[in-house]
């Protein structure tokens, strides 16, 4: 049996695994990872990290079976070469990442609601820079089984 919750944060990172420009978006992702057990070096960018981070009850129906209606906030962050066109590719990363999630597959998940982004630049001996977007993704499971 599938957990629901792994089943949702693996259509999200199949979706994004599918950021090519041979596919119509502006950048190439070369690696989604969900929570990295190193940091990300300048080599594995353009890259995507997943994390869910809070999983929230936001309705329960009670019957046959008892259902829960969940909230999974999830943020994804946006890493890109160090060069002259950081800032630029972040953008384009950011839309590329929106536009994603437009594709992700509605059968493990009811709607996903953008809920912000923000960029942040370090002007070092070149500019260093991320984005984080934010995400909530609302889905159905069984009360007491993850199915």
């Amino acid at each position: 049996m599938a957990i629901k919750r792994q089943s949702v944060i693996d259509d999200i990172k199949t979706a994004l695994t599918g950021i090519t420009t041979g596919n119509g978006y502006y950048i190439t992702v070369t690696n989604v990872y969900e929570y990295p057990t190193k940091p990300i070096e300048n080599n594995e960018r353009p890259c995507l990290v997943i994390r869910d981070t809070t999983n929230q009850v936001v309705n329960e129906m009670h019957g046959n079976p008892n259902q829960l209606d969940k909230q999974l906030s999830i943020t994804i962050e946006c890493y890109t070469a160090y060069n002259a066109s950081t800032p630029t590719n972040i953008r384009k990363m950011i839309t590329d990442v929106e536009k994603a999630l437009g594709q992700v597959s509605k059968t493990n998940l009811n709607w996903i609601d953008l809920e912000s982004d923000t960029i942040k630049m370090v002007q070092d001996e070149y500019i260093i820079g991320n984005a984080e977007i934010n995400i909530k993704v609302f889905y159905r499971t069984s009360k007491f089984l993850e199915s």
